[in-house]
């Protein structure tokens, strides 16, 4: 099940009736989250993720790919804002709005046939994932040692890079950087000149995830 299979299941439920176990059982196989307001001061997660926020007129939550979540955006490494807006301004006949500034579904939960809060499904999935990198230094047959990274960004795109930490010839550090849009083919390079240029290497930092 997708978000958008998912929103359109819950789409139209009534407010007090909660989210079936089946669908939340779904969500989370599937790593969903189902997020919407609750009474006047809660901001519900199901699925991937479960909890009760307090959101009293309203709160910003941060969220990343591996589920963590915290008020504070600088507790959530490359964290993506989820919006609560409590009785909004643009529609006062509306309870409860949210938003995320990622892909995601909405789908409106109803009470006495008028919309309650406009809710919302995403997948952690398509959340940035954090930077990550990989060292290795390399000594090679002139004497040369040499730093070798190889990194993402939340966007996916990887870069290696080397650069020169001791250099006999001309006394200074020379650094280069290459580009790759593809994991395997940095991770090739990467390997490709550790291998035939180094005379020995050592790895001083976890690899890609």
């Amino acid at each position: 099940m997708n978000k958008e299979e998912l929103a359109k299941a819950l789409d139209g439920i009534k407010y007090g009736d909660g989210i079936s176990k089946t669908l939340t059982e779904k969500a989370k196989e599937n790593n969903l989250v189902i997020a919407y307001g609750a009474s006047d001061d809660l901001l519900i997660l199901e699925g991937a993720l479960d909890d009760e926020i307090g959101a009293d007129n309203g709160v910003m939550v941060y969220i990343n790919s591996k589920g963590k979540y915290d008020r504070r955006k600088r507790k959530v490494k490359n964290g993506v804002g989820l919006n609560a807006t409590f009785s909004p301004k643009s529609n006062p006949d509306l309870t409860w709005d949210l938003f995320i500034n990622a892909n995601h579904s909405k789908f409106s939960i109803m009470e006495d046939g008028e919309v309650f809060c406009y809710a919302l499904v995403f997948s952690l999935d398509d959340l940035p994932k954090p930077a990550t990198k990989f060292v290795r230094i390399l000594e090679m047959e002139n004497g040369r040692q040499v730093l070798l990274k190889i990194s993402s960004n939340p966007l996916q795109e990887y870069t290696v890079k080397q650069t020169t930490i001791f250099n006999n010839d001309i006394g200074k550090t020379i650094s280069s950087t290459l580009s790759f849009t593809s994991k395997e083919r940095a991770e090739e390079v990467f390997r490709d000149y550790s291998e035939v240029h180094a005379k020995k290497f050592c790895d001083v930092a976890d690899g890609l995830g």
